[in-house]
Parts: C-alpha cells; sequence; structure tokens
C-alpha cells in the first residue's frame, strides 16, 4: 500500500483546499489503454453530449512501446457503452495517431481528426464518421504536409474556414522549430510562418475571437520552460504577438462570451525550489493583460498546474482541470465570485496527464485523460449546477 499516497488523501477530507466542500459528484470511467507516444487528445461532443476521444492508441495488447502506436477513437454510445475504433495503424512503422487535435462536422457526429505520423512526422487529416447505428469508419484520410511537422497540433474553424497551428521544424532532427498557422479555405490550405525566433512554437492552443480570427498561445525559447507567448491574427497574413508570462511550461486559452480571453498555465515559482504553480491571465475587463494565481498545491510549494485545460460555461464562469504533480492526482479548478475553488476529480493511482475539459449543453463537465497505461473518462453533474455567485 502507497502510504504517503493515503495520508495525503486523507489530509484533503479532512481540510479541504481553499475552503471548497468535497462533494462534487465526479464519475469516473476507464475507456481503454493508452499508448506510450499519447500526449494530447482530441475530444468531442455529438448533439445528444454523447463523448468521441481521438488519442494514440496501442497497436497490440502489451501497450509496451511508444513506437507502436495507432490512432484510435472511443465513442460512448446510447446504452453508455464504449465503442472502440482503429482509425489508422501505419503497418509499416506503427507509430502514428500522435499529437491529436478534432473539430465537429456539420450536424456533430462526424469529425474532422489533425494528428501526426510520429515516423515521418507528418501532418494528417481524416474525416471520422459516426454512423445511426453506431458504426465508426474513416470516410477519407490526407496528409497535409508530409514531414518535418505535425507536433502539438491546435485547431479551430468558423463558418467557411478551418485553421491548424503546429510545430513545424525548420531544419533536421527537431532543430529550429517554428510557429506555423495553416487555413483552409476553397477546398485548399494555405500555411504561414508566424514565429520562428529562436526555439519557438512549442505546445500551441487555439480559440477563435469573435470575428471568427485564430487567437494562438505557445512557448518561445525552450521546449521545457520558455516565454508564453500569444499571437492574434489581426488580418488575412497578419499577426500581432504578446509575451503573457516567463518560465511556463504547458497551457491552454478559450475566449469568453462577451470576447475577452483566458489563458491558464503552469509556471514556476523560484522562491520555492523552483516548483511549478497555476496561474490565471486575461485582458478583462479593460484588454490590459494581467495574471492570477489559481493554485500553489495544498501544503504550497508543491508542484501542481500540469498539463491544464479551461472551459468557460455560457454564465462565463472559469473551470480548469490540471495534474497535481506532487500528489499525482488529477484537480479540478473553478472561479466562484473573486477567487478560485480547488479539488480532487481522481486520487486513484498516478494520473492526471493531458486533461481536456469540455461543457455540454446541459451544464455537465467532461473531462478525459490519462494515467500511463489507460484512457479515462470523468463527468461532473453539480460541478457548475450549484454554481450561484
Amino acid at each position: 500500500m502507497d502510504y504517503l499516497k493515503l495520508f495525503r488523501i486523507l489530509i484533503l477530507l479532512a481540510f479541504p483546499i481553499g475552503g471548497l466542500s468535497q462533494d462534487f459528484q465526479w464519475k469516473v470511467e476507464v475507456v481503454d489503454q493508452i499508448g506510450n507516444g499519447n500526449r494530447q487528445m482530441g475530444f468531442n461532443l455529438d448533439s445528444a453530449n454523447n463523448p468521441t476521444i481521438f488519442y494514440t492508441g496501442c497497436y497490440d495488447k502489451k501497450c509496451s512501446s511508444w513506437r507502436e502506436n495507432s490512432l484510435k477513437s472511443a465513442t460512448k454510445t446510447a446504452t453508455g457503452e464504449w465503442k472502440i475504433t482503429v482509425l489508422d495503424e501505419d503497418s509499416k512503422k506503427k507509430n502514428t495517431g500522435w499529437f491529436t487535435c478534432s473539430l465537429p462536422v456539420q450536424d456533430k457526429n462526424s469529425y474532422y481528426v489533425f494528428y501526426s505520423n510520429h515516423s515521418s512526422r507528418s501532418l494528417e487529416w481524416l474525416l471520422h464518421q459516426n454512423s445511426v447505428l453506431g458504426g465508426v469508419h474513416v470516410e477519407w484520410k490526407k496528409t497535409i504536409l508530409p514531414q518535418d511537422g505535425g507536433w502539438w497540433i491546435s485547431c479551430a474553424q468558423n463558418s467557411t474556414q478551418l485553421f491548424i497551428a503546429h510545430t513545424k521544424f525548420l531544419s533536421p532532427n527537431f532543430n529550429n522549430p517554428a510557429l506555423e498557422v495553416g487555413v483552409f479555405e476553397n477546398g485548399q490550405w494555405k500555411f504561414s510562418t508566424v514565429d520562428q525566433r529562436r526555439d519557438t512554437g512549442w505546445f500551441t492552443r487555439m480559440a477563435l475571437d469573435l470575428s471568427g480570427n485564430p487567437i494562438v498561445t505557445y512557448l518561445a525559447g525552450g521546449y521545457f520552460e520558455g516565454d508564453l507567448m500569444l499571437a492574434q491574427m489581426t488580418g488575412p497574413k497578419s499577426w500581432q504577438t504578446y509575451k503573457i508570462d516567463t518560465e511556463v511550461l504547458k497551457n491552454d486559452i478559450k475566449v469568453d462570451p462577451t470576447g475577452f480571453i483566458h489563458v491558464v498555465y503552469d509556471k514556476k515559482d523560484f522562491k520555492h525550489k523552483n516548483k511549478r504553480d497555476l496561474w490565471h491571465a486575461t485582458n478583462f475587463p479593460d484588454g490590459k493583460w494581467k495574471s492570477d494565481l489559481i493554485f500553489e498545491g495544498w501544503p504550497i510549494y508543491e508542484d501542481t498546474g500540469g498539463f491544464p485545460s479551461l472551459a468557460i460555461d455560457p454564465n462565463g464562469g472559469l473551470h480548469v482541470t490540471f495534474k497535481d504533480d506532487s500528489k499525482l492526482d488529477l484537480f479540478y479548478a473553478r472561479n466562484v465570485g473573486a477567487g478560485w475553488q480547488v479539488s480532487a476529480v481522481d486520487t486513484e493511482g498516478a494520473t492526471g496527464l493531458y486533461s481536456h475539459l469540455l461543457v455540454d449543453s446541459k451544464g455537465v463537465l467532461h473531462v478525459s485523460y490519462e494515467d500511463g497505461k489507460k484512457l479515462l473518462y470523468a463527468t461532473c453533474v453539480n460541478c457548475i449546477a450549484d454554481h450561484t455567485d
């Protein structure tokens, strides 16, 4: 038995973090095995709020090697069962399905899926179709870029255009990366390099402003930590960039119903042995950027805020899932009034990697994540319902 883990759970129950009661109703399910190459997941809800997860799966049942990965989807049917489908398995090199991002098409029962073949470093694109009878098939598959790209993909769409951002390598051997953004319009992809300063374009995330133009957050100056940058499209071929913060690793971005931008990220805390804390940055309410600390661990000065995912409810409430790297648990934070409240979602083993959080049309939170071996899925029916501030 992991007595240290048990002790920490007892402490959490005895002293709720930030004064938040531990009565949120999270339901956790195991979906499938996860491939060792999984780094992020596409995650969508259909018109009936049933989830589909796109992820790096295993080529074989052992899941023993990161070089034996396939692109898979898991769709929860109306009966509550998970339909697992292999979408692309690259039978020769067995190493595809990395860095997935997905977008709903038309009635939300089919999806565009963007992902990387890790062996060739190609950027791939397919149409995933759910049939009314519960079946799944790949309508078509295309290679967008044949080499030297496809890492840390993010995507978004407006009524006439698709957008993707990714880490583009300007030289072989994963050297000299840049931020590249592609626009699909009138049946054609057009790519442009947005930022190519030293060692940039890592960990991209994307949202759209109220005019339907893309906003991309990413890291510059280092792979494991660097400057958190924001690039906003201001015209067909023009971008404006901002530096939001420094010493950052992972991040996520959303735009609220009034058009203001919100970014969550983990940042190094130099005062406390270089541990990492969870932060929030926004240009609300006057267009000027400012940051506030969400969580620095409990007890304080622990590593936390890993792989954050941000969702905004219809009332403008902010909701974040993240990994607490000291307790090795999946945590949840929401803004209530003038402050943040934090609680645990899943404390079973070491978990909380690569979370992706969504809000459905009924006010239920859905999150996909993994623990290094299993793909997991959780829902909370009252995280927003009791948010009365």
